[in-house]
């Protein structure tokens, strides 16, 4: 991977601190929905960051989605068949045999374009959740990715499948992301080992982000005791990515999960984490203690990294009129009675430690 200068042009090795910014995944884009611009304007200025992180929804760029009823996720959400329902947001253009939408590529011309110019590195990533929901890789993500390098070439990193899901449509998971084939759904999914292999030979040289099983929550079948499935690439150029890891929240459990793979000199990052006062699994009930803990722990692995999610209202940021960074209080639980709590001053400050910027206000990163 490489850093950026306010110029946009490569420079050193990066080791990535960012924000994943959303919006570029919702049927409702032309409306601005999520602020993606403003998410990585502030990314920027307020959180120290050197990498954003963009959710791009595939249906979205393609004009079209593939799957159908029978698929694992059950096939395209009604907004997004309301949404490819409308000519306007269907297949508009074509680059090297592959077709899409040229009013949704120019507005992620807009995002990278903004990103690029702050200096910051751009990672792309191919997302169905919430759209289509496909388990697996398949024809369409491998015409998403043929698109965007006729369009950027190497200029970004490419984090090929958000979350993958092989357990839903493989008995044995990792068997199934690596090798792909036909799922239990009848679907004939694309394994990654395959993906890496026909997306070098169509000529994408940029890093690729592959993320684990069930939902990049573990990597524990690259090289671990869940087996080794790490895959080839002939430009050596992959970096594994987990999200939340599966089970305790505990440094020897982490190490299981990812951390592992530092050790072994293969490439490693946090490409998705968060914790914020909610209903749900990414909630850590005891985050006041494990959230400093789980920065400590990726600080201390050196070339890891992190991308967290997301500046929305009452995740990261308080709303996104002052985007000040939520905290963790007394109050902070996980069970839907707490509102506008999250790790965002943990985060940013960590973030601002890692810059060199500790003590400094927002506004006085350096690129690094």
């Amino acid at each position: 991977m490489t850093e950026t200068n306010q110029g946009g042009a490569p420079t050193t090795s990066l080791v990535p601190r960012g924000v994943t910014v959303t919006g570029l995944a919702s049927v409702n884009w032309r409306a601005g929905s999520g602020n993606p611009l403003g998410q990585i304007q502030h990314a920027h200025d307020d959180w120290y960051a050197n990498t954003v992180r963009l959710q791009v929804g595939v249906p979205l760029l393609r004009g079209k989605s593939n799957a159908g009823p029978s698929w694992h996720g059950g096939g395209p959400t009604a907004a997004l068949t309301a949404y490819l329902a409308t000519p306007a947001n269907g297949m508009t253009g074509e680059l090297a045999g592959c077709h899409y939408n040229t009013d949704f590529l120019g507005y992620l011309d807009q995002a990278v374009g903004l990103a690029q110019q702050l200096g910051l590195a751009v990672v792309i990533c191919a997302q169905h959740e919430g759209l289509d929901n496909t388990a697996m890789p398949e024809g369409n993500d491998i015409a998403f990715w043929k698109i965007i390098h006729q369009h950027y070439g190497a200029d970004v990193i490419c984090d090929l499948f958000n979350e993958p899901k092989p357990g839903g449509v493989y008995s044995d998971a990792w068997l199934g992301w690596q090798g792909g084939g036909p799922g239990s759904d009848g679907v004939s999914y694309t394994g990654f080992e395959e993906l890496v292999g026909e997306l070098r030979e169509y000529g994408l040289a940029s890093t690729f982000w592959v993320e684990g099983i069930t939902n990049a929550g573990t990597l524990q079948g690259i090289a671990g005791d869940a087996g080794n499935f790490q895959l080839s690439d002939p430009l050596g150029n992959i970096v594994y990515s987990i999200h939340h890891p599966l089970g305790a929240r505990t440094p020897a459990n982490w190490t299981t999960q990812f951390g592992y793979l530092a050790g072994l000199g293969i490439p490693v990052v946090v490409g998705e984490w968060t914790n914020w006062a909610t209903k749900n699994a990414e909630c850590w009930p005891d985050a006041a203690s494990t959230v400093p803990a789980f920065l400590s722990y990726v600080s201390g692995l050196g070339g890891c990294g992190l991308i967290v999610w997301a500046l929305l209202p009452s995740v990261l940021v308080v709303d996104q009129n002052a985007w000040a960074p939520t905290q963790i209080l007394a109050s902070y639980k996980c069970d839907g009675s707490v509102r506008g709590q999250g790790a965002g001053q943990l985060i940013q400050a960590q973030f601002a430690a890692w810059a060199g910027q500790a003590g400094q206000p927002p506004g006085a990163t350096v690129q690094g």
